[in-house]
């Protein structure tokens, strides 16, 4: 192993770079060895860099950063300077303010490619299935209401309105299942 650290052109090393196909405690081992052999500095989990590295901290981050792509969330030690790593500003967001965003841009997605006599035939059929199935909330008898007796204007807002009560009434929607499921995931995805 430390032949194959010697011979890289890396400055930064993960822990699958040096498992070599051992067992996890072997690796930890080894791992262990090299640190106290000034051969590798342990600069996070499972992330390694070269002991006698003396590059800029800026562009070990960098290199950190890509190598340990963008989906992780993890503290980088860089001589005595600790970094999240990962974090972005929407990562920041708590989870009922990305499902209410969602909510929201699945509503107007369904307002642009279904019409408004679709959208209260689908909806009322789910609030039937549903109340037949004792699958019920106080939301639903709003949005039954609203479907049976409103206006199109009226449910368009109850979908796409930014106040409390369209947000209340967006998170238990009857317009379920009238958009492709791959539009529904990119949606998700884009938040």
């Amino acid at each position: 192993m430390k032949a194959s650290i010697r011979r890289s052109p890396k400055r930064v090393f993960l822990r699958a770079d040096l498992s070599l196909g051992g067992q996890p405690r072997q690796v930890s081992r080894v791992l262990r060895e090299l640190e106290a052999e000034h051969v590798l500095n342990r600069a996070g989990q499972g992330v390694y860099l070269r002991a006698a590295e003396s590059a800029p901290v800026e562009e070990l981050l960098a290199e950190v950063k890509t190598r340990l792509g963008k989906r992780v969330n993890r503290l980088v030690t860089l001589g005595n300077i600790t970094i999240q790593v990962g974090v972005t500003a929407a990562s920041n967001r708590n989870a009922q303010a990305e499902l209410d965003v969602f909510k929201l841009r699945l509503a107007q997605k369904v307002i642009e490619k279904i019409d408004i006599k679709t959208i209260r035939r689908c909806g009322l059929e789910n609030l039937a299935r549903w109340k037949q199935n004792d699958v019920w909330c106080s939301a639903y008898d709003e949005w039954r209401s609203l479907l049976e007796a409103g206006s199109d204007e009226e449910i368009i807002v109850a979908m796409t309105g930014e106040d409390e009560d369209s947000n209340r009434l967006r998170q238990s929607p009857p317009y379920v299942g009238l958009l492709d499921r791959r539009l529904v995931e990119q949606l998700r995805e884009a938040i």
